[in-house]
């Protein structure tokens, strides 16, 4: 064999090499750079998903806690309009801020974990559930003193220790260190 064909045939297959090692490198790159962008926009999602998390909660104790606008009552026992308004306002932006984190993960729902669906799942129940017995301890406001407004009352009460001040806190926890863990969030730092 000649110099000139050993020459030829080195030269051929290193080229043909490159060449392929180019092919799957670009491959490659494209994947990788799909794959960081899906991790991108998917930590964009947990983020915003926790912090609605935080304002839900938030507006629950608010909304447990009696931190209503300050109610003005007319001669006959009743809210004077204004007053009603005011707080018919409070209330509505108030279970705004709730829903706006439960419509953001049902919108989101796809790119959540099993683990994530199920903690949200009981979430909204426990969220549901006190924002029912506020809405009964509401309709018996203007009933002060019987028996059914105390029942309402003792009802709210049992609500807030159990949901505003232990379960939906642990809940929120447990997502917290899911987030951290599974996505290495305070790790990489």
């Amino acid at each position: 064999m000649k110099f000139s064909e050993i020459f030829i045939i080195l030269f051929g297959t290193g080229s043909i090499t490159v060449i392929a090692q180019l092919i799957i490198s670009n491959s490659l790159n494209k994947k990788f750079y799909r794959f960081s962008n899906l991790f991108k926009d998917k930590l964009d999602i947990i983020r915003e998903f926790y912090k609605l998390l935080v304002r839900a909660e938030k507006a629950l104790t608010l909304l447990m806690s009696n931190r209503e606008p300050e109610a003005k009552y007319g001669e006959d026992g009743n809210l004077d309009d204004e007053s009603k308004k005011k707080l018919d306002e409070y209330r509505v932006k108030t279970y705004d801020t709730i829903d706006a984190f439960f419509d953001f993960f049902d919108q989101n729902e796809i790119v959540f974990e099993k683990e994530i669906v199920n903690l949200v799942s009981q979430l909204r129940e426990k969220f549901d559930n006190a924002r029912k017995a506020q809405t009964f301890a509401a309709m018996f406001e203007s009933s002060r003193g019987t028996k059914p407004w105390e029942k309402a009352i003792d009802k709210k009460v049992e609500a807030i220790e159990l949901y505003v001040v232990k379960e939906i806190p642990e809940l929120k926890s447990r997502l917290k260190i899911y987030f951290q863990e599974q996505y290495k969030i305070l790790k990489s730092i």
